[in-house]
């Protein structure tokens, strides 16, 4: 692995160590493995990406979800049970990084294959644990609408599930974004009051998963999630929120924030696509981080560094900021505060992307 991030002996000795620190015996089984699975595929050239300009492996999902499942056995072991609603949590979103680690490995799925499986993978999750189905938004008449039509919950769940495993995916643009994103919502998530203690444990089990993560991808720059990995994170994410929604522990408006970033993030994408007579599911340059991306080449800084600062920026921004608007400065009964905390991050989404705009006509798909 050490031929594609590029360290020195020391600094590979370094991380390794930090690894070790960080996550013991499992981060270092997770590690190698992250290096075993390289055989088989994972590499990217260096124009596989609008960022990156450097050989690269797609597979640290593999790392994450290695260590995520060290975890859970470490917690059997020690006779810690979790519940059913837990374990189909777990088995699904197993099953998005299993469908995202193919994709990566081989690149052989077609978008249309991968959302019919995403699909039919959400669609088996609510079915074995119900309770996930969101049924309260916070907003009256959408409430007695999905009440009064228990299917379209269901549809509008699983679509809501597919659509933010999603928009991690295509949030994953730059070092640290996605899993910096992924990392302050699953901790917001875990200081919910209520949460049950299964939860909190597998939120603990992603969050230093996705730590380590983050310390390899930051120090090298060459080691991305992948799809298997954002989809494996979007989709922990997203079934916690809904665990916590439909439990009734926290209201969806003041959790909807946590991920504002690669929602507004792909919903103002197809928007725009659409807007210019283009496929709303295609790909190109122009999202928020490619400009802002620009705009650090433009005042001079190397493209390594512009490429870990975009990253940093955008969590800083989009993912520590919900923190303070989603927790300290709203309560769990103002349900319009919340919604209209969403409407803040779309609205700052949106000035930041216009006002990056000037500077970044380079990016045009």
């Amino acid at each position: 692995m050490n031929k594609i991030l590029q360290l020195s002996k020391l600094q590979a000795m370094v991380l390794v160590l930090a690894v070790a620190v960080v996550g013991g015996l499992a981060g270092l089984l997770a590690l190698l493995l992250c290096h075993w699975v390289l055989r088989f595929g994972g590499s990217d050239a260096p124009d596989k990406h609008g960022i990156s300009t450097a050989q690269s492996a797609r597979v640290g999902g593999v790392l994450i979800a290695v260590y995520v499942l060290c975890y859970l056995v470490a917690l059997y072991v020690f006779e810690f049970r979790f519940g059913w609603q837990a374990l189909v949590m777990i088995g699904g979103a197993s099953s998005f990084f299993a469908l995202g680690l193919y994709e990566d490995l081989f690149g052989v799925l077609s978008p249309r294959f991968r959302l019919v499986a995403m699909l039919l993978i959400a669609t088996l999750v609510l079915l074995l644990a119900p309770q996930l189905v969101v049924t309260q938004i916070g907003l009256a008449g959408l409430d007695w609408l999905l009440a009064s039509a228990p299917w379209l919950a269901f549809v509008c769940s699983v679509l809501g599930l597919v659509y933010v495993v999603n928009a991690f995916n295509t949030a994953d643009g730059a070092n640290g974004l996605c899993s910096g994103i992924g990392l302050f919502a699953l901790f917001g998530l875990s200081l919910v009051v209520g949460t049950p203690r299964d939860l909190v444990q597998l939120e603990y089990a992603v969050m230093l998963a996705t730590f380590i993560f983050v310390l390899i991808n930051l120090s090298s720059g060459r080691l991305f999630l992948g799809d298997g990995g954002a989809y494996f994170l979007g989709a922990v994410t997203t079934l916690c929120i809904m665990q916590l929604v439909g439990s009734g522990a926290a209201p969806l408006g003041q959790l909807a924030v946590l991920v504002a970033y690669p929602v507004i993030d792909l919903l103002w994408s197809m928007l725009r696509r659409t807007a210019a007579g283009q496929s709303p599911f295609g790909a190109d340059n122009q999202h928020l981080h490619n400009r802002l991306y620009a705009r650090l080449l433009a005042a001079g800084l190397p493209a390594g560094w512009a490429n870990t600062a975009t990253g940093l920026l955008v969590v800083a921004g989009f993912g520590a900021l919900p923190q303070l608007v989603g927790r300290h400065l709203l309560a769990p009964s103002d349900v319009l505060g919340q919604w209209l905390g969403v409407a803040f991050m779309a609205a700052l989404y949106v000035l930041v992307w216009a006002l990056l705009r000037p500077r970044a006509a380079a990016l045009a798909s």
